[in-house]
């Protein structure tokens, strides 16, 4: 790519989002920095997607393009638009977030900044819950590994791919429907990516209640959980972590485990070896209660103890029920 400014293709793979991809639509075409295509990919939709996609071709004309397949998940949708994506870095963008115009503009400035062109720029973001209309940012960690560890390493729309190292690795997994970007993102450092980091959040994420994620909350955990636990695996044995990056990793590992617990304890019980038999969980993320019961009756006791202890100590909190303050849990 030498000094010339890179080029930068959008790929917006599509599934029953015909109340709001006009809107993730403009927000490519909006970008300040000129662009090489937006493509479209329906994804086999049910409802008018594809009909609002082609009226947004019409109106648009070479800068849009529509393709359609049948349903076969989100990275299947990527892989398509990737195929036909002529740009050096592409921006996937999911269809229901927003970027802002200076977005891919502020990105490739950054790009352009460094002797190497990096594979990933991974970005904050902000979160906006649908139905809540609150929002929240997600930044950073600065260890690349450790961010692809513990979700904050970007996601999908906020980061910037550069489109032959994503090539490199065999594009996105299509076995996954959950969990895509780390598992991609694992592959590209895995492969020697050179990662950017970009704390400046440009990109709107719009969680709904009928997302992919929420189509099957069970599945989804447990699948975020064993790729975790492959990555875990992986970068102890190469060492890829600090001793106190690997401590943060863990914690934020035990966490997740306790999630899972609720959907699938055999699972959650076969990811708690990946911690060492040393490990302790911390009265103040956990609370005192819960880290006596785990001392006492290990980690499934805890889980299964620890919901009647919230209870008794509720009921005792209740007014009328107790004369003093019950000790904090």
């Amino acid at each position: 790519m030498g000094a010339a400014s890179p080029t930068v293709s959008v790929v917006i793979p599509c599934y029953n989002a015909e109340a709001f991809v006009a809107e993730t639509v403009a927000s490519a075409l909006d970008q300040t920095y000129p662009l090489e295509e937006v493509i479209c990919v329906d994804d086999g939709s049910t409802d008018g997607t594809l009909g609002v996609l082609e009226r947004l071709q019409a109106g648009a004309g070479e800068r849009v393009t529509v393709l359609s397949r049948p349903n076969g998940g989100p990275s299947a949708a990527r892989n398509l638009g990737l195929s036909r994506a002529t740009g050096d870095y592409v921006q996937f963008l999911d269809a229901d977030d927003l970027l802002r115009p200076e977005k891919i503009a502020h990105q490739v400035d950054l790009v352009r900044a460094e002797a190497q062109h990096p594979d990933l720029v991974a970005a904050a973001y902000e979160v906006v819950l649908w139905e809540a209309s609150t929002c929240a940012v997600i930044g950073l960690e600065a260890s690349p590994w450790l961010g692809v560890l513990v979700a904050k390493l970007g996601i999908t729309s906020a980061n910037l791919y550069r489109r032959e190292a994503v090539e490199r690795v065999g594009g996105w997994n299509e076995a996954w429907r959950t969990s895509e970007d780390p598992e991609l993102a694992f592959r590209l450092l895995r492969d020697g990516a050179r990662v950017l980091l970009d704390p400046v959040p440009a990109t709107t994420l719009r969680r709904r209640s009928d997302s992919q994620w929420n189509a099957d909350v069970e599945s989804s955990h447990q699948g975020w959980l064993r790729l975790r636990m492959g990555i875990l695996d992986w970068v102890r044995a190469h060492r890829c972590l600090s001793p106190e990056e690997e401590r943060c990793a863990e914690r934020k590992f035990f966490e997740y485990v306790r999630k899972v617990h609720t959907y699938d304890p055999g699972l959650a019980v076969e990811a708690l070896s990946r911690l060492p038999a040393s490990f302790r969980p911390e009265p103040g993320r956990h609370g005192k209660a819960y880290t006596l019961l785990y001392r006492a009756f290990g980690f499934d006791g805890a889980q299964r103890l620890h919901p009647y202890w919230l209870r008794i100590n509720s009921a005792v909190r209740a007014p009328g029920r107790a004369s003093s303050p019950a000790p904090a849990p």
